[in-house]
């Protein structure tokens, strides 16, 4: 039981952009749903999870979707993206590993990414 996976999917109010994690039974993943399940619930962090803990705190989930999917959106149009100004959210998807900084200083989609459903999947 505990080495089955499953996945999960996160969803906003904002925009149609779904973010599809694969999570392990005991939520010891590094991945958004997880993070933001053992918050809510008050269950201590793994390392990686206390990393992110560290940029975005107790954050709305909400809130927090809205921006990474406006953000991961932009992938729709262009295969690298500037950020002018160091932003939470930004810091959030590299930690989490949905984009890598290029040699550039640019930001690239490292998930999957299905245009047509909107929907990024990490692994």
């Amino acid at each position: 039981m505990l080495e089955k996976t499953f996945e999960t999917e996160l969803r906003n109010q904002t925009n149609a952009a779904i973010l599809v994690e694969s999570t392990d039974f005991a939520r010891e993943k590094m991945t958004l749903s997880n993070y933001f399940y053992k918050v809510k619930n008050q269950y201590p962090l793994t390392e990686k999870q206390q990393k992110l803990y560290a940029i975005l705190g107790d954050v709305n989930p909400e809130y927090a979707l809205k921006y990474m999917t406006t953000f991961l959106l932009k992938f729709l149009k262009k295969d690298q993206l500037m950020q002018k100004r160091r932003d939470i959210f930004v810091d959030s998807l590299v930690v989490l590993g949905y984009i890598v900084q290029n040699e550039e200083g640019k930001y690239e989609l490292a998930v999957d990414f299905d245009k047509e459903c909107l929907s990024f999947y990490l692994p």
